[in-house]
């Protein structure tokens, strides 16, 4: 019995133990032996502290890391930052939106691999960046590398710490010092050693105390003090401090323990002995932004360093992805730069600016490591947000070349500037015919010289004209011009841009705005929808478009169909109401119509189409939704009737409807049921629901629909394909003088034209047509036309189209 119990008790353990090393730890400590601390402060100590503190009612909930090693995000921006914008706003923080994201720290400061990170590394970054919310930025354990959004590098630019300190712990004052920072309001972050007590704390009452160390260490972790209690009973004697793990609610007490005083000070568990906190700048907001968009695959070799004034003798500038603490960077390893822009705060330097004269601010960008691998700043712009102006570089797209020399790009900031707006932004016109735009210049803080502007059309249609003209060559702020849009009847349809370039009177201030202009052939269609893959509905000259915004907004007889699927929202109505109000085609495909309006109640779908609601016939039961109580003028028919199904009820759809028809039931009952229906004219209106029970593609109801075979139709039961709205186009040197290279990418077959056009919209080289397969393609120009003289210097337009998706971007050639 008892080498029974013996066995049962070992087994215990081992199980016990695998658990506990299934949760991950991450913390990189310094040297005792060979470090010194930075910001190491000694904290003035009031006589009277309290004898207990808990700030656990502003903790957000415990978390769990898994088996990655980003404690040190955790304990610092997870739990301590949450709880000090919890200290200042006194918001909830079980909403994702006021935690802020462990993955925003751990994913850039990790350099690249998933080995750990220093607590000081962490608290320098929130000090530089902030932190986006873990809303904005979810934690997945299995994703160490992926960079934050556009939106989580702004979001965190608000919530940036003031600054970080350490603290010496190895002693009663440290722990007194300690307690005077947590009960001040703050928390504070130490790194331990994990012992077996540690992993299997609930065996020790769930406290951690040196009198229970046994065994070896498996390492680091970072931990969050919140609390303390001088009265809290242990195995080390009176008093420990009140800390939070991140290794979830299953250990631990919920996820919460103590840790003794004694435990802090003993060399074993805190052979680093200092702990760190960050205080915060309260009412934060920030003045000076820089945004940039970088290429490089191995993001770690690059190192930034941003200013303002000269770039020889700035007036100020700053390291970014550096603790000067230690003077090391933190890389981001071997992976490329994320797509999107990174948001660099630079409100330190904003009071370096002038209000009188334009002002420089330049980011400088060093490739470390000679490698083969070159990179690129492909975008570059700021904005002073307390003067509402904004200003992009025009160096850009520029070459960091790769021999470790440091490359600058800049930008030009005037307090005195001017916005140049096209109006509308985009629009739709059939061939042949003519529209009018609006161009208006208006002041920014006191802006009043004359304007300069021109205007160009590209790419040249190839059959037929499209042209523009200006009613005035320049302008003064607060005015503004109509333009004259002319098609003929025999341009090629497609999608055109519009640039409008506004230059000041002293050629210091260059602003170019764009518009799109959609010149329609008679009976196509269009496909709008939120990923595009699930249906792709293809006509001559047209594909799928990404959202509702990029709808024509006047749309009549001229389209098929417009192509609903799921994720339209509320704000899309008045698109969808104007489109049907002209009579165009309505075809509504997803799930349900729960779905389709993104989640929302399915009251609020109808009211999306205003006065003129188009009946919705749903699945089980098709009810009828509509703001009318007698769509159809048959009185025996009111809101949310339920007329029955599709299946058994085909003549009463008809007679209610004249002149409609199902056009079928698929699969399992109640899997599609699809209804036809014309109510106002030529607008027709089309609903079928997707049920479990069938895989049949939608592709013959579709055909039914527009009344002949539409091509290249995906139902949601087809394979995604990569979409050509990822097309890449870059190009290095920019500005450049004999030859650039131009690099673009896609990322699946396709025709594919690659073009040069001049500020009048002319054709004036094209540098690569073909079929191609996907991958990367490299093109070089030497500056020539396509019958081989020199072009004049100036900015050109280089454009790449696939299919029906296309890009443009601005050259600068200099002679």
């Amino acid at each position: 019995m008892k080498k029974l119990l013996l066995a049962f008790l070992v087994f215990s353990l081992s199980a016990m133990v695998a658990m506990a090393q299934q949760h991950g730890l991450g913390l990189k400590q310094h040297d005792p032996l060979k470090d010194k601390p930075r910001h190491l402060v000694k904290i003035n100590v009031s006589p009277k502290l309290p004898a207990a503190v808990d700030h656990t009612d502003g903790m957000p909930p415990v978390g769990d890391q898994g088996s990655q090693g980003s404690c040190t995000a955790w304990a610092t921006s997870y739990y301590s930052k949450t709880y000090q914008e919890y200290a200042e706003h006194g918001w909830d923080v079980s909403d994702p939106r006021h935690q802020f994201s462990p993955a925003f720290v751990y994913n850039q400061i990790n350099g690249g691999v998933d080995g750990g990170s220093y607590i000081d590394d962490a608290f320098q970054l929130l000090c530089d960046l902030g932190s986006g919310s873990y809303y904005q930025f979810p934690y997945n354990q299995s994703d160490f590398a992926t960079w934050p959004s556009e939106a989580a590098y702004d979001t965190g630019i608000s919530y940036r710490c003031q600054n970080w300190y350490s603290i010496y712990s190895a002693d009663d004052a440290g722990i007194t010092a300690i307690k005077q920072v947590i009960s001040d309001g703050g928390n504070v972050v130490i790194g331990l050693e994990v012992f077996p007590n540690f992993d299997n704390i609930n065996a020790y009452d769930t406290v951690y105390c040196a009198a229970d160390l046994s065994g070896l260490s498996r390492g680091g972790h970072a931990q969050c003090f919140l609390g303390y209690d001088d009265n809290k009973a242990t195995h080390d004697g009176l008093g420990a401090f009140r800390a939070v793990n991140s290794w979830g609610t299953g250990w631990g007490n919920k996820g919460y323990y103590w840790m003794s005083y004694q435990a802090v000070k003993n060399s074993q568990i805190t052979p680093w002995p200092y702990v760190y906190y960050a205080t915060d700048r309260i009412g934060y907001v920030p003045a000076l932004k820089m945004r940039t968009r970088l290429l490089h695959q191995k993001r770690g070799q690059i190192r930034i360093r941003v200013g303002v004034g000269d770039t020889l003798a700035p007036l100020w500038e700053r390291a970014f992805y550096y603790n000067p603490a230690w003077d090391h960077y933190y890389s981001g390893g071997d992976h490329p730069y994320p797509e999107n822009n990174i948001v660099f705060d630079l409100t330190e330097g904003a009071s370096f600016l002038s209000t009188g004269t334009g002002n420089t601010i330049f980011l400088r960008c060093i490739d470390i490591t000679t490698d083969g691998a070159a990179g690129q700043v492909l975008d570059l712009s700021a904005d002073q947000v307390l003067w509402g102006v904004s200003a992009s570089s025009h160096q850009t797209p520029k070459n960091i070349t790769d021999d470790n020399s440091p490359v600058y790009t800049s930008l030009s900031l005037h307090y005195q500037d001017f916005t140049n707006t096209v109006w509308p932004a985009q629009q739709t016109i059939a061939q042949g015919s003519a529209a009018g735009l609006i161009i208006r210049v208006s002041p920014l803080n006191g802006y009043s010289s004359w304007v300069k502007l021109s205007a160009s059309v590209f790419p040249l249609p190839a059959q037929g004209s499209l042209s523009i003209s200006l009613a005035a060559d320049s302008l003064l702020p607060l005015d503004s011009c109509a333009a004259s849009l002319a098609s003929s009847a025999d341009v090629s349809p497609g999608l055109y841009n519009i640039a409008v370039m506004a230059v000041d009177s002293a050629d210091t201030i260059t602003h170019i705005s764009t518009a799109a202009v959609w010149v329609l052939g008679s009976g196509q269609a269009l496909c709008v929808g939120s990923g595009g893959a699930i249906i792709n509905l293809m006509k001559k000259h047209w594909a799928s478009v990404d959202s509702l915004e990029q709808m024509p907004p006047i749309i009549g007889s001229q389209y098929q169909a417009l192509v609903l699927e799921s994720g339209i929202t509320p704000a899309d109505s008045i698109n969808i109401r104007q489109y049907v109000e002209n009579g165009g085609n309505l075809l509504l495909i997803g799930s349900t119509p729960h779905q389709l309006c993104g989640g929302s109640d399915l009251t609020s779908i109808s009211p999306w189409l205003g006065a003129k609601s188009h009946a919705w016939y749903t699945g089980t039961g098709m009810k009828l939704i509509s703001d009318r109580t007698a769509p159809f003028d048959v009185s025996t028919i009111n809101v949310g009737d339920t007329l029955g199904t599709a299946l058994y009820n085909w003549s009463r759809l008809s007679s209610l409807v004249p002149g409609a028809a199902v056009l079928g039931h698929y699969g399992t009952f109640p899997s599609i049921y699809a209804a036809l229906y014309n109510e106002y004219g030529s607008g027709r209106c089309f609903w079928f629901t997707v049920g479990a029970g069938t895989g049949v593609k939608s592709d013959s109801l579709i055909d039914g629909f527009l009344g002949h075979p539409a091509l290249g139709i995906e139902s949601q039961y087809a394979t995604a394909e990569p979409s050509l709205s990822t097309i890449t186009l870059n190009y290095a040197p920019n500005p450049f003088k004999l030859s650039t290279t131009i690099n673009y990418q896609i990322p699946k077959s396709a025709m594919v034209s690659l073009k040069v056009y001049n500020l009048a919209g002319q054709l004036v080289k094209v540098l690569d047509h073909g079929l191609k397969s996907p991958g990367a393609y490299r093109v070089n120009w030497n500056g020539g036309t396509d019958g081989g003289s020199k072009l004049s210097g100036g900015i050109y337009f280089v454009r790449i189209q696939a299919e029906t998706s296309s890009l443009v971007k601005k050259i600068l050639l200099l002679r």
